[in-house]
């Protein structure tokens, strides 16, 4: 991966997409902005739908009309949405992770750079399918373990009365009195 790289891997839970866990050689693509997807919106919902997505064809965000109508043509985003982006990627690559016959979260390789998914390469869509297909059992476990840890937190954070602190100093003190 390059400095105009990442990729991203979300669980679906209630109807909606969560990010689970990011990465990219360059920090502010790291950056966690948004937490939460609809399911039926973007390259996630194409991928979550169709196991596997792939688009090479989408303008390079300077050129911002064409941009925004292939946003809101292929993936459903107002103008306005798009604008706000973080990241105005112009190359995704989508795979859904399943897990017993079933998806259960989708991995998104996303690009700011238009030679991103060329097939000449290590970014090569095929490579990085096989890749993702030979691994998919290991990307289930680690979707698994991390949206149950992410549900655990949030039903401890929704319940009234009861802090993740307080938990936590109660889980330290373990079988002592006080």
């Amino acid at each position: 991966m390059k400095s105009t790289d990442r990729i991203s891997i979300y669980y679906e839970l209630d109807d909606e997409f969560y990010l689970l866990s990011r990465y990219s050689n360059n920090p502010e693509l790291c950056k966690l902005h948004r937490q939460k997807f609809p399911l039926s919106q973007g390259v996630i919902s194409q991928a979550w739908q169709h196991h596997f997505h792939c688009d090479q064809e989408c303008p390079h965000s300077e050129k911002q009309e064409e941009y925004e109508s292939h946003m809101k043509t292929k993936y459903g985003y107002e103008a306005e949405t798009v604008r706000a982006f973080a990241m105005k990627s112009c190359r995704y690559l989508g795979y859904s992770i399943m897990d017993a016959g079933s998806p259960i979260g989708v991995m998104i390789f996303e690009s700011i750079d238009v030679n991103f998914l060329a097939k000449d390469g290590s970014s090569d869509p095929e490579v990085i399918r096989a890749h993702c297909s030979k691994y998919e059992s290991l990307y289930s476990k680690h979707l698994r373990s991390g949206s149950s840890l992410n549900r655990e937190l949030k039903a401890k954070a929704g319940r009234t009365g009861d802090s993740i602190d307080e938990d936590i100093l109660a889980q330290i003190r373990g079988g002592r009195n006080g």
